[in-house]
């Protein structure tokens, strides 16, 4: 499925996507203040957040058909649709060995701190059914090339149209106010985050009836 903008035509991802798009957001994210926090900064860092994308969008983004990116992978939403964005029993399994991996035996003391971020974070995430922007990312060579307008346009419009809210979080201050510009605006701040997660902004866009 395509959808055309006056400014760049973007396309349903589907699995075939995963390795590129992997790569591209891995380098999007590299000095995002989230990622450098779970990656760590060291050697490695840039395969390991590749690999953790590319679990992202494996297990929790393109089984929902809401992954958008331009023809050439040049950025990519990855969108829940309502009611799916939390994590059950199953998923967790399925993700499991990846996060092993990820991690390695010798830090699973670190996988117990990224559970118990994740849960505070999770805890904090409305109930009320919604659309979820996983995260938004445009390749370096890319940004401010008017990306994020149609990947952010397209799900929007669907969650207009069916009266439904959206919601996203973002560790980027800097991004708040481009989020504003689509109707988002902040409705929590998680700033006491145990071992020294960086602050991160809840944001959540009432449907827009024209």
């Amino acid at each position: 499925m395509w959808s055309n903008t006056r400014h760049h035509a973007i396309r349903l991802a589907t699995a075939a996507d995963t390795p590129d798009l992997a790569k591209m957001l891995a380098r999007s994210f590299a000095q995002e203040e989230f990622s450098q926090w779970l990656m760590g900064r060291h050697v490695g860092q840039d395969q390991r957040l590749e690999r953790t994308f590319s679990m992202q969008l494996k297990h929790l983004a393109l089984p929902h058909q809401h992954v958008w990116c331009g023809k050439h992978h040049e950025a990519a939403a990855l969108w829940s649709p309502p009611n799916v964005w939390r994590l059950g029993l199953q998923q967790q399994v399925q993700l499991l060995p990846d996060v092993i991996r990820l991690a390695g035996f010798r830090h699973l003391s670190r996988l117990w701190q990224l559970n118990r971020v994740a849960k505070i974070v999770q805890a904090a995430h409305p109930q009320t059914p919604h659309y979820y922007l996983q995260l938004l990312g445009v390749d370096p060579a890319q940004q401010g090339q008017g990306w994020s307008q149609p990947l952010m346009n397209v799900v929007l419009e669907q969650a207009d149209s069916n009266r439904l809210p959206c919601y996203l979080k973002t560790s980027t201050l800097p991004l708040v106010p481009l989020y504003r510009r689509f109707g988002f605006e902040v409705i929590h701040t998680l700033d006491d985050l145990p071992y020294g997660a960086p602050t991160l902004w809840g944001m959540w866009r009432e449907p827009q009836i024209c």
